[in-house]
């Protein structure tokens, strides 16, 4: 069975999601803050420089897409990216005060 497809799809959705995420953080963080009452970090490079970093995965998700073969080393990269990411924010959603946007 060829789940090349499948993996096509997920990356493109991986990438689509870092991409929209990336985004709206750099340019939308003030009002989310102050939605989900979170305070504002003392200066925006706290936020913007995460921010195009989740922005450069999103495009390395595609490249992904475009030739998995070719770029299975970022594969890795991007899985271990996820994982350090989730696991960090999993861990302080519940044994610390992380709120729930994150």
């Amino acid at each position: 069975m060829n789940r090349e497809p499948f993996y096509k799809g997920l990356f493109f959705v991986a990438g689509l999601y870092d991409l929209i995420l990336g985004t709206i953080f750099f340019f939308f963080y003030v009002p989310l803050y102050g939605y989900f009452g979170i305070t504002l970090p003392n200066h925006p490079e706290y936020v913007h420089a995460p921010a195009l970093f989740i922005v450069i995965l999103g495009l390395m998700f595609f490249y992904i897409c475009k030739n998995m073969y070719k770029n299975v080393d970022m594969v890795k990269i991007g899985m271990l990216s996820k994982a350090a990411y989730s696991g960090l924010a999993f861990y302080h959603y519940l044994f610390t005060s992380l709120p729930a946007i994150f």
